[in-house]
């Protein structure tokens, strides 16, 4: 037997599991649904996050989109103008990158009309307003890519920025800015005078699920160090992967630098971030040369969205340098060339 889920409920599965994939599959399915409807002139109404209900088979596939009992259809006689089917759909609650999506979805892939555009951005701040979830929270990862997927748009993301961070980030900045300036000067002055030696300083990254082929181009480049990352999202299975490459890695000679990657759950949840430092910092602490505490910190897709933040997650791994006096921290990991973002954090 089908199991049925409103749309709501199905999201908030979603975003449990961090699962980009199943999104993106359920979005095809909606807005092809949806326009079918629209082609053959049917509005649905009220049409929301709880009157779209989805089916799902025994093995959590989308087998069917319905309406609830109370929705009305009504066809017209007419093809549905572009500010109809917008008005239709606007009720729809989506997180703001998911909603493009969608719409070029419904547009069978193609351009999204400008009228539609306007009639939907109308109406999605005062729904998005109501939503369960922080739109601030939802945090999903998409495993072909092998990153956490950008959720809000830049005037989303204002909303829940606080002025005084930036005020107190530019105090820092100029506070700084001479002395960075001048150590800068100076650096320049004995730049490319003398060779420098890069070896063990330039090194390679590597994902586990490709490690067998990784591996074989690895022994090609000798003893390099190489980088590997543990995400807090997996579990337990996935990091026993990591865990047994670093030490095969440890063995064949080379210098390895770990990367603990968090995710939105670690900053609302401690304990999920020190399931992870529990499972992993007592396997690996005499098999690698540094870890890197934090990724891309600069940029709140990966979670952190404060230096406050990013302050609760190193303490957390600092602590375990009592017990593994080997363990070397590094960071936080600035992506993207901001170096004044580095310091906010190291305050």
């Amino acid at each position: 037997m089908p199991t049925k889920k409103t749309l709501e409920a199905a999201l908030l599965e979603i975003y449990q599991t961090c699962d980009n994939e199943r999104m993106i599959c359920l979005l095809r399915v909606l807005a092809e649904k949806l326009r079918e409807a629209h082609d053959k002139h049917i509005v649905v109404n009220p049409l929301n996050n709880q009157t779209i209900v989805i089916a799902f088979d025994a093995h959590n596939q989308i087998q069917n989109v319905s309406f609830s009992p109370e929705c009305a259809q009504t066809q017209s006689l007419h093809n549905l103008t572009v500010q109809a089917r917008g008005e239709n759909l606007a009720a729809i609650n989506l997180p703001d990158d998911y909603w493009r999506i969608f719409k070029h979805m419904y547009f069978n892939d193609g351009v999204v009309p400008a009228a539609f555009n306007q009639v939907i951005e109308a109406k999605q701040v005062e729904i998005k307003s109501e939503s369960s979830i922080s739109p601030q929270n939802i945090w999903l990862w998409d495993e072909k890519s092998a990153q956490a997927m950008i959720v809000l748009h830049s005037r989303s993301k204002k909303q829940f920025r606080k002025k005084w961070d930036a005020v107190k980030l530019a105090w820092r900045v100029l506070a700084a800015l001479p002395k960075v300036f001048f150590t800068y000067k100076k650096l320049l002055r004995s730049a490319y005078q003398q060779p420098i030696c890069l070896r063990h300083k330039v090194g390679v990254a590597l994902h586990p699920a490709y490690w067998q082929e990784e591996k074989k181009l690895l022994q090609e480049l000798g003893s390099i160090p190489v980088l590997i990352r543990f995400y807090a999202h997996e579990t337990e299975p996935a990091w026993d992967v990591v865990i047994a490459q670093i030490q095969e890695l440890h063995q064949l000679g080379h210098q390895v630098v770990v990367a603990l990657v968090q995710d939105r759950k670690s900053l609302l949840e401690m304990q999920h971030w020190q399931q992870l430092l529990d499972y992993v910092l007592p396997a690996i602490h005499d098999y690698v040369t540094w870890v890197e505490v934090g990724h891309a910190t600069n940029r709140v897709k990966w979670g952190i969205w404060t230096a406050a933040d990013y302050v609760r997650l190193a303490k957390c791994v600092a602590s375990y340098t009592q017990h593994y006096p080997n363990l070397h921290l590094v960071g936080p990991a600035v992506i993207d060339f901001e170096w004044y973002r580095l310091l906010d954090f190291l305050k």
